[in-house]
């Protein structure tokens, strides 16, 4: 199945979707095929990539696109507000269109904050969900995260990998889970949420390395290691 953006991007003669006002913000229009991820893993990849890469609008409108299409009602919103707050008041056309294509989807209440936004043009109206990743709704959400990562000895650290990966922040649950394993190697459970999030990321070079760096300090590593190094040898084949 081909998924695309053309039900939310509003064609030029160039085949570009521009944000006016500035140049910065360009999206061309790109298919993606996701044959072989689960929704989980893809709506996870699209949120990691609007918090990476905010001013990437391609990103936006296919996380847009996604929760529309699989009914995620308050992801959807969440990422209509991700994408109004990055504008900042310019691409009115896009932001019209991308509010008025998601409006079956959306509540009384969320369609007249989206609309009140529209008109006034103000940043502080945009309230985000728990969903948000860039709107200021979330603001207290990443101070909380943050605010673990600088009490570890507080909070067990895979606790606070999997509020990272909660909110899509693959990237940090990571790091958190790779330091964890390298200080705590007794800890199975840390080791079996890292290789899931390798697996589920595909993240074989991130693998690898590590795998590279527990060898190197001849640490015991648990039979599911090689489990997850055939699982990658086996990707290779494929490929």
């Amino acid at each position: 199945m081909l998924l695309n953006c053309s039900l939310f991007v509003a064609e030029n003669e160039t085949g570009f979707a521009t944000v006016d006002s500035n140049d910065n913000f360009i999206v061309r229009e790109v298919m993606w095929m996701p044959d072989k991820q689960s929704n989980i893993y893809l709506y996870q990849q699209l949120v990691f990539k609007v918090s990476r890469k905010p001013k990437v609008l391609i990103s936006h409108l296919q996380r847009i696109y996604f929760t529309y299409n699989h009914g995620m009602s308050e992801q959807l919103y969440a990422a209509l507000i991700d994408l109004l707050w990055v504008l900042d008041g310019k691409g009115s056309d896009l932001s019209r269109r991308m509010v008025s294509a998601s409006l079956s989807f959306l509540t009384e209440q969320q369609i007249k904050l989206l609309y009140k936004y529209l008109k006034q043009q103000n940043s502080s109206i945009l309230t985000g969900n728990r969903y948000s990743v860039l709107a200021e709704g979330l603001k207290g959400t990443k101070e909380v995260l943050t605010g673990q990562r600088n009490v570890q000895a507080t909070y067990d650290p895979l606790e606070i990998a999997r509020d990272y990966i909660e909110y899509s922040q693959l990237d940090a649950a990571l790091n958190i889970l790779e330091v964890a394993v390298l200080e705590r190697p007794e800890r199975e459970d840390l080791q079996t949420e890292l290789l899931e999030l390798y697996k589920v990321t595909e993240n074989i070079q991130a693998f690898t390395k590590m795998h590279n760096s527990i060898t190197e300090k001849q640490m015991s590593l648990s039979v599911k290691w090689q489990e997850m190094a055939d699982y990658f040898a086996g990707l290779s084949n494929e490929e």
